[in-house]
This record gives C-alpha cells, sequence and structure tokens, in this order.
C-alpha cells in the first residue's frame, strides 16, 4: 500500500491547517506524501514539507470547489498512490496512526449509517445525482481512506452515465446541494468496489478506535480550544 494525506483547506482554515499538519508530523509515519490544495492566492496554506498545489476555483461557492477538489484527489497523486487518506483542516490526531489504522485485514473500512437513525438532507440529495436508491450515510466520521482506483472508476463512471465531467456537473450545482462523500461513498457501495473495502455499520457494528479529534472550523479557534490541541502536541 502506497498512501498519500490529502487535505483540501483554505486561508480561513489556516490556523486550523497548521494544528493539523503538526499533528500529522508528531503521529504519523508509514505514509507516502501529504498533499495540501487551496485556492489560488491562499499562499498561507503552502507547507514546505508538503505537495502543494493551488487550485482555481470554478464555482461561485468555494464549498462546492473543496468538494470537487477531493472527488480529483487522484490527480494530484504520485503514480505509485494506491490509496488516499482524507483529512480536513480542522482534524488534530492526538495518538500514532499510520495508514493500517484505517484498514481491517488490509481493506480500507467506511463508517456508515443508515437513514433511518439520522436527519439530515443527503439521501434524496445523493439519489438525485446518482439516480439510485440509498439507504446510508457515508460521511460518518474524520479521516476516510479510499483506493485511489475507486476515485478514477467513479469519474469515469459519471461521464459515462451522465454525459458530462464531474468537473463540469459540480461547475453548474445550484446552492450546496452535493455531499462529496456520499456520492463516492454509495458509488463505491452500490456500483463497484464493495468487495475492496470493509462496511462499519455503525448502529450494528464495534467502530474502530480512531485517534483523531474532529472540531468545527465554522465555530471558531477560542483558547479554550487552542489548550486542548496544544496537549495533544
Amino acid at each position: 500500500m502506497k498512501c498519500d494525506i490529502f487535505i483540501r483547506s483554505y486561508k480561513k482554515d489556516s490556523e486550523w491547517l497548521n494544528y493539523c499538519i503538526k499533528s500529522i508530523k508528531k503521529y504519523a509515519s508509514g505514509f507516502n506524501d501529504i498533499i495540501i490544495t487551496y485556492p489560488e492566492g491562499d499562499d498561507c496554506c503552502n507547507h514546505s514539507f508538503a505537495k502543494n498545489f493551488p487550485i482555481k476555483e470554478i464555482h461561485s461557492d468555494g464549498y462546492i470547489d473543496q468538494q470537487l477538489t477531493k472527488l480529483n484527489a487522484n490527480k494530484y497523486t504520485g503514480n505509485d498512490t494506491t490509496h488516499i487518506l482524507f483529512i480536513d483542516s480542522d482534524c488534530c490526531f492526538f495518538d500514532k496512526f499510520t495508514p493500517d489504522t484505517y484498514c481491517i485485514n488490509e481493506s480500507p473500512y467506511v463508517c456508515i449509517t443508515h437513514y433511518d437513525y439520522l436527519d439530515i438532507p443527503w439521501k434524496s440529495i445523493t439519489q438525485d445525482i446518482m439516480g439510485i436508491e440509498i439507504e446510508y450515510e457515508f460521511m460518518r466520521r474524520q479521516p476516510l481512506m479510499y483506493r485511489k482506483e475507486s476515485l478514477i472508476d467513479f469519474q469515469n463512471w459519471f461521464l459515462d452515465t451522465k454525459s458530462i465531467t464531474l468537473t463540469d456537473f459540480m461547475a453548474n450545482v445550484e446552492g450546496r446541494k452535493v455531499s462529496e462523500y456520499n456520492i463516492l461513498g454509495s458509488y463505491v457501495y452500490y456500483i463497484n468496489g464493495h468487495d475492496k473495502y470493509k462496511w462499519i455499520n455503525t448502529n450494528l457494528d464495534l467502530i474502530p478506535y480512531n485517534p483523531i479529534r474532529q472540531f468545527r472550523s465554522w465555530d471558531g479557534i477560542n483558547e479554550k480550544i487552542r489548550e486542548e490541541i496544544n496537549n495533544y502536541l
């Protein structure tokens, strides 16, 4: 396995990103590269030890652009990369981890929750995009690991099925009616690649240990949060 860590950030999250990167440097081992992508001009997100890619945004809402970047993450990885671990800027590790931390018997695991237990809008939104009936929500926690080939297969399937590239589709999304990890997760679960992953039903299965603290960047960073993060670091 050759696994890259992939982060999509922007200048308003630069303090979160700095803490996230420090935690990766302290606790991570066994990864191939760290890849940071950010909008053009947000150079405060650039880190000298990582592979940095400024992205030209195409949508009026940066929320959609960051989702598109993640769904195109394979385009920023090396040729030998086989897996991608997605992490948001507002996450901080507090214990040692490797790519195997997010695998079971060498297969990446994905946590899923049946929509009967949730009150969120992604079910109908994802069904409208994918054109299939969907039972589960696939965006249960950070980080998420996917095989690189799954992203490539999904992009090709989207073009073949919708007669439009994923990039062109996302550029014309109205509002925020898309969830990147839900459309990718539903593709892998229902259409192609199901047996290459382990699926953890949060209502039935033991949830694996996850050495990460996921914050909420929209709430901002206060002194209490800084103290907590500094204790990890």
